[in-house]
């Protein structure tokens, strides 16, 4: 009687453990993180209490592993992960799949940690796992951990065992089907090339990357024209890094026409022109005639004239390279109109709850594209007005363009070296008012970068200020680098 009591209060707790990990799989659709985590870990707690079912305990873990992640809480993610992969050990018939989610997820922690070496260890035992699992050569979870496994060497500065990855990848590829795959991998082995100097196979790879995205979508194809239009910009040759960026940049913009179009005809897209014809430029706009724009008071457009303001301070050179890669800025009514994204996710660093109208721009790295709102939510609930951060946000969000045209520049480990020299140092009282800059790992150096930028720019009220004095190693950091690089001109800004 007393193992049936058992049994039946296992059963109890087996459909408690199900219900909350529903639950918090339901809460992660809308990025409601915190509302998750409460719910899984109710979801563990119950998964504990079935000792002779361990499936349950697996499923809680390997999601409780995914919130706190998601959270960008590596340090606490990862022994949960290990917890499920022992866990995993100890049920004879477990699907293998389940496994190799858990050492990607580990992997992906690793990895967003700066572990490259322990991110490689466990993505390769992924693959390792697929492949005894019975999984054939063009199983498409094979060829994608082939290539982030290449992206993670390449991380760590092993290019020769990436260019390994990436060959492997295109062997088990199937020729006349995996078109991405293949064009990502010869993308791949061209940045690896290009690190070891080997200037021929990298142009080789790049161009070879350019042909094979012809036979995939619009959007691959312009990054990887991009990319090769890049190439030849750093080996000199301006005339074919502009064929190709142009090329790239034809494809983008005929891309964010399309999108804009659909927008409208679903009425998800409002513009303030009601009456007349939609025009491109009124949505769309290139830094170079952002720049150019007259900036007095009398601008037909108030919004227009804050942003050409805002970029007549941002460098010239900045400027021009980033032109050159495609980058556009794009004003648009409100962000939440813009995609299913920004309607249904939280910004990161923000309350809870927060949405993307919360913000006053945007970079969205995909489509290489500065997004501006014309509106932003007011303290007053369901209450629009204007965007009131349009001259700093402008250039925050341009600093991060440049942080992706620098290849990550935030990334770095000279920058990350003077990021927490700095970071250690801020008080008490500066955590709070300046937490959006503290945020974990890569997300806090990325930010700071971005607004130090702003502030490089001519930004100096309160909070740009507290930065700087706050990170002053990080600033002056910055600040060099750029100059070396020749993007800052003389005295930091221009006119």
């Amino acid at each position: 009687q007393g193992c049936q009591l058992q049994q039946v209060a296992e059963y109890f707790h087996q459909i408690r453990a199900k219900q909350f990990t529903a639950a918090c799989e339901k809460d992660c659709k809308i990025f409601r993180y915190e509302r998750a985590e409460k719910a899984i870990r109710i979801a563990v707690d119950e998964a504990r209490l079935c000792p002779s079912n361990k499936e349950p305990l697996v499923n809680s873990l390997a999601w409780l592993a995914y919130v706190l992640h998601a959270q960008l809480r590596y340090y606490e993610a990862e022994p949960v992960y290990r917890e499920t992969l022992d866990v995993s050990d100890q049920i004879a018939n477990l699907d293998k799949r389940k496994i190799t989610s858990t050492l990607e997820g580990l992997a992906k922690c690793y990895e967003d940690e700066g572990a490259y070496n322990a991110a490689s260890k466990s993505m390769t035992e992924a693959i390792t796992l697929l492949e005894r699992g019975g999984a054939n050569k063009h199983n498409q979870a094979i060829l994608q951990d082939r290539l982030h496994l290449a992206d993670i060497q390449y991380r760590a500065g092993h290019y020769l065992e990436s260019i390994r990855s990436c060959q492997l990848a295109i062997n088990n590829a199937n020729p006349k089907a995996d078109f991405e795959v293949l064009a990502d991998s010869c993308g791949a082995m061209g940045f690896a090339y290009e690190k070891l100097r080997r200037t021929k196979e990298a142009e080789a790879a790049f161009g070879k990357s350019a042909e094979i995205a012809k036979s995939c979508s619009k959007d691959q194809l312009a990054r990887h024209l991009q990319e090769l239009g890049l190439f030849y910009e750093r080996k000199g040759d301006y005339a074919k890094s502009k064929e190709n960026c142009g090329r790239s940049l034809k494809l983008r913009e005929e891309l964010f026409v399309a999108d804009a179009q659909k927008l409208l005809k679903d009425k998800k897209l409002v513009l303030v022109e009601q009456t007349g014809p939609w025009q491109r430029k009124d949505l769309i706009v290139t830094l170079e005639e952002v720049a150019e724009q007259n900036t007095s008071t009398h601008h037909p457009d108030p919004l227009l004239a804050d942003v050409a303001r805002s970029m007549s301070s941002v460098p010239r050179k900045v400027v021009d390279v980033l032109s050159r890669t495609g980058c556009r800025v794009v004003i648009v009514p409100r962000l939440t109109a813009v995609s299913e994204e920004f309607r249904t996710g939280n910004p990161a660093g923000y309350a809870d709850g927060a949405s993307y109208d919360s913000t006053g721009g945007v970079f969205e790295d995909r489509r290489n594209l500065v997004l501006i709102p014309r509106k932003v939510s007011s303290p007053v609930p369901f209450v629009m007005w204007d965007n009131p951060w349009i001259v700093s946000a402008v250039r925050h969000e341009v600093g991060h363009a440049l942080d992706e045209y620098l290849e990550l520049y935030s990334y770095s480990d000279a920058f990350k070296r003077v990021y927490l020299a700095d970071k250690v140092k801020v008080t008490k009282k500066q955590k709070k008012s300046l937490a959006y800059f503290l945020q974990p790992d890569f997300r806090g150096q990325r930010e700071t970068m971005a607004e130090l930028f702003d502030i490089l720019c001519g930004t100096q009220d309160a909070r740009a200020k507290e930065l700087s004095s706050a990170f002053p190693k990080t600033s002056s950091f910055l600040k060099e680098n750029l100059t070396s690089k020749g993007l800052l001109d003389q005295g930091g800004t221009r006119p």
